[in-house]
């Protein structure tokens, strides 16, 4: 363990005010730094609260690293040590939880965060985080493909609050809403109006993840790689690995769309190993399945196969439905089986001086 200066409560406050300077920078590796050294003047103090504080911090270094794993284990740490304090239910409390649900949110683990976000909105009173906390259930019914009455409802409980702090977050997941139910062209309008008028990062970057995205067809492939690269140099400015991973799938749609099929595989392959590390199911399953089409149509049957049952139970632990054109990758490889399957043909034998014969291997000798 590192030696520290003499442990003060005001040594801790400047370690975890450097903490989250350097993460306000993007630089999440001496964020995380700064929040241990944070960590152990508190354990030496005894100072519990500084302890929980210092975790909470690192948790959210974690995040900008992609070490999602680590945050949630973390969050859950604050956990612990708020119950010893008797602080369940606290401000600081709350903050900790909405942490460890926007983990699970970002590894598309709907149900968890979901159940996070529903448990806060009970024990909450009115007020920012439980109306935070209502705008992320509607984000999830969304992804989940819940009714739209049932997202609208939500949307309408959030507004009150966050129209004061987040205007621009309330239009954005209205347009992600019109985007699923096919109201392309109105969805499009209010995308690239917020995304021009929020000065918040994240929030930018939830709308240039839609307008970057071919899939929703707002777009042809000319207008929709601007935005992809827009949205790369975004997810890169604030170092947002899960972003950048994010955009480079999109760039991939766009090579598939333009035919360059191997420059997507590579893309694709990328962004696999990106959410491979990450732990994140949803996008995982979405790269394997897009390069399964491709080695499809390639007619390597066998990767395609195998890319397809590893994706499959990916999309069931998101519990939510695959896109269309699993559908298409589904019936062809049956299709295929079904041929695998079949007898082939029993040749034709011809008698010839006694003896039965086959003519095609007379032919051929």
């Amino acid at each position: 363990m590192e030696t520290l200066p003499h442990p003060t409560k005001t040594l801790w406050e400047a370690f975890s005010a450097i903490s989250r300077m350097m993460h306000q920078k993007g630089n999440f590796t001496d964020g995380r730094t700064h929040a241990r050294k944070a960590q152990q003047i508190a354990v030496i103090l005894g100072y519990q609260f500084g302890q929980a504080e210092g975790f909470r911090q690192e948790a959210i270094c974690c995040i900008g690293l992609g070490l999602f794993d680590d945050a949630a284990k973390l969050c859950r740490q604050v956990g612990d040590l708020m119950f010893m304090m008797g602080l369940q239910g606290s401000n600081a409390d709350i903050r900790a939880q909405l942490i460890e649900a926007e983990i699970h949110l970002l590894k598309t683990e709907y149900p968890a965060a979901c159940s996070i976000y529903t448990q806060i909105v009970c024990s909450t009173p009115p007020g920012y985080q439980r109306a935070l906390a209502i705008l992320n259930i509607a984000i999830i019914d969304i992804a989940m493909g819940a009714p739209a009455a049932s997202v609208h409802t939500n949307l309408d409980a959030a507004k009150p609050v966050l129209i004061t702090f987040n205007p621009s977050l309330c239009d954005g997941v209205d347009a992600a809403l019109m985007l699923r139910e096919g109201d392309v062209a109105v969805a499009r309008m209010i995308l690239e109006r917020v995304s021009l008028k929020s000065p918040n990062c994240e929030e930018t970057i939830f709308f240039l993840e839609r307008l970057a995205n071919l899939d929703y067809g707002m777009y042809d492939c000319t207008t929709t790689l601007t935005w992809a690269a827009v949205y790369l140099g975004s997810a890169l400015r604030s170092k947002d690995k899960l972003s950048t991973m994010k955009a480079l799938k999109c760039f991939g749609q766009i090579a598939v769309a333009e035919g360059e099929t191997s420059t997507a595989m590579s893309l694709f392959q990328v962004a696999l190993d990106g959410f491979t590390f990450m732990d994140v199911h949803q996008w995982k399953a979405d790269c394997m399945m897009r390069m399964s089409k491709i080695h499809l149509a390639s007619g390597e049957i066998l990767r395609a196969k195998e890319l397809f049952e590893a994706a499959q139970p990916l999309f069931d632990r998101c519990m939510v439905r695959p896109p269309a054109y699993v559908d298409d990758i589904a019936s062809k490889l049956a299709g295929l089986h079904v041929q695998m399957k079949m007898p082939t043909e029993t040749p034709i034998f011809e008698l010839e001086n006694g003896q039965l014969t086959d003519p095609v291997a007379r032919e051929l000798s």
